[in-house]
């Protein structure tokens, strides 16, 4: 009786390794491809602006974006990080204001290659930035 357990556990072990390897990869590929919705931290990067002038006031340092595609994709994403780079050259002294989008982090932080396959649908926190720019 054990040695035919033994024969039906252990007979064809490669083939059997094989087909496990496969249902894996299969499997993983499955769960990849599905739709999901994930909350991304994205840093923000305050540039251009001029070296006569200074920022300063509780600017956010990183905001909060629900972004949705495809798990290989997002994970994609997550992996390069992303950066919301935000121009101030236009700005003079006195408080800069101004609303994040979705669109506007659609547009700076998602990268060309993703553009397609992710959505910005929110920007959840926070939702503005506010900079005092003062002369140096």
């Amino acid at each position: 009786m054990w040695s035919r357990i033994l024969a039906i556990l252990f007979e064809n072990l490669g083939l059997k390794f094989a087909s496990l390897v496969l249902a894996l990869l299969l499997y993983g590929h499955v769960v990849t491809d599905q739709e999901r919705e994930e909350t991304v931290p994205i840093p923000v990067r305050l540039s251009g602006l001029a070296d006569s002038l200074a920022a300063s006031g509780d600017y956010p340092q990183r905001i909060n974006a629900r972004v949705r595609g495809k798990w290989r994709d997002l994970t994609r994403f997550s992996l390069s990080p992303p950066v919301l780079p935000w121009d101030l050259a236009a700005v003079t002294s006195g408080q800069f204001r101004t609303m994040i989008t979705a669109g506007d982090v659609q547009r700076r932080a998602v990268p060309a290659e993703l553009s397609k396959a992710l959505t910005v649908n929110e920007v959840l926190d926070p939702r503005t930035v506010d900079v005092r720019v003062e002369p140096r």
